[in-house]
């Protein structure tokens, strides 16, 4: 069945309605695209996690998976108050950085500002590249859209 809208995928993402362990699965999914390995998912069926969705390997060093999709934009006190704490609870597992992966947009001096607290933690974190796959789609959307008129 063909969408009617040019810009579905971008829709939804941002209106997430498909619960948190498939928002996990498919964070998991970009992230072996990644090139991250030995994905281990804490509940892959949803339950407590303990503060990781999953912990996984780049090269040989182990990180922590946090994964946030709200329904809807979000207020960017209300993802950089999830991502401290995913931060805090991440470090009690110990690994080399946090991946957060999120539906929500970032700005690049928000993605930078969120570096930053990362850093402060002595941790690094990355993001996923939902929100650039979304703008990404969108381009490729509307040029065919516009080779397709001629």
């Amino acid at each position: 069945m063909e969408s009617a809208r040019w810009d579905e995928t971008w829709h939804r993402l941002r209106e997430w309605t498909n619960g948190q362990t498939r928002s996990e699965r498919l964070a998991a999914q970009i992230l072996i695209n990644e090139g991250f390995k030995g994905l281990d998912p804490s509940h892959p069926l949803g339950g407590p996690d303990k503060g990781k969705d999953a912990i996984c390997y780049l090269g040989e060093d182990k990180w922590v998976m946090a994964v946030y999709f709200a329904r809807g934009e979000k207020k960017i006190f209300e993802i950089k108050k999830k991502l401290q704490n995913d931060i805090s609870v991440a470090l009690k597992h110990q690994p080399c950085g946090l991946v957060f992966v999120t539906n929500q947009e970032l700005e690049l001096k928000e993605r930078q500002e969120f570096e930053k607290i990362a850093a402060s933690s002595r941790q690094v974190c990355v993001y996923c590249k939902i929100e650039e796959e979304r703008r990404r789609q969108k381009n490729v959307s509307e040029k065919s859209e516009r080779n397709s008129r001629g």
